[in-house]
């Protein structure tokens, strides 16, 4: 795992002013994955979990808007995601 580059993001005409950390981590298949952000402070092992984290809960989202037929979901809170479960169930 590395998190020690940092880089600006653009094309030459469109740069960014800020400079953005490259974390590069190996997925669970064996897939490289590179994640760009802008936090500095948080280690890389911690930024490649979120990334992880993050999959797991858009799959889960996929899931139940695709099997459950639920299209959308009007909000991301807990109380009204369980509603429309229960709805859907």
């Amino acid at each position: 795992m590395d998190g020690g580059v940092t880089c600006q993001v653009g094309t030459e005409q469109s740069r960014t002013i800020h400079r953005y950390r490259v974390v590069t981590f190996r997925a669970r298949e064996g897939n490289q994955i590179h994640v760009f952000t802008n936090e500095m402070d948080i280690s890389a092992k911690e930024i490649a979990n979120m990334y992880k984290n993050k999959w797991s809960i858009e799959s889960f989202y996929h899931w139940i808007k695709g099997y459950l037929n639920l299209p959308i979901l009007f909000d991301n809170s807990n109380n009204t995601v369980f509603a429309h479960l229960f709805i859907a169930l």
